[in-house]
């Protein structure tokens, strides 16, 4: 309920989105036993190999979720999330958190569309880098996005 619901077409991303917050607020609340990026190592990394290919995450996340390869389609889908956090917190020094907890105060939530809510975001930011990273998603071949092995994830965070 942070987010609105953005339509089937982009069930990915608010599963994705879901799956990232889950290890957020666990970790706000002392409830992960080992390091967040960890954690998220462990659920994104074997699902990694879905998305080595040169369609693009939308499309295979969508793909995925068709095919009832739920855990894959979440996962891989919580990559937009990790980028977008590291993103974050490069250029803004801010964490996703912190804008979506702006977004929730500004009373956004009613956006009812992908791009509504990517906008909102974004001017919370004053930069365009969640609609950027959903026409990376939409447009570039998955492989350029994802790491190969989650030894190497900050590869492609940039």
């Amino acid at each position: 309920m942070a987010i609105p619901f953005v339509g089937e077409d982009y069930a990915w991303f608010s599963e994705g989105f879901a799956s990232y917050m889950q290890y957020q607020i666990m970790a706000q609340n002392g409830m992960l036993t080992l390091p967040i990026e960890q954690a998220y190592a462990n659920k994104i990394g074997p699902q990694l190999k879905w998305f080595q290919s040169d369609s693009n995450a939308a499309f295979i996340a969508t793909h995925l979720m068709k095919k009832r390869q739920f855990p894959a389609a979440y996962w891989g889908a919580a990559w937009f999330f990790v980028l977008a956090d590291t993103q974050l917190r490069n250029k803004h020094q801010l964490t996703l958190t912190q804008v979506i907890s702006r977004y929730q105060q500004a009373g956004r939530r009613t956006d009812d569309s992908i791009q509504a809510l990517l906008s909102s975001l974004d001017t919370l930011i004053s930069d365009t880098l969640f609609n950027d990273l959903l026409i990376q998603f939409e447009q570039q071949p998955a492989h350029t996005l994802y790491p190969v092995d989650w030894s190497e994830p900050s590869q492609k965070a940039d």
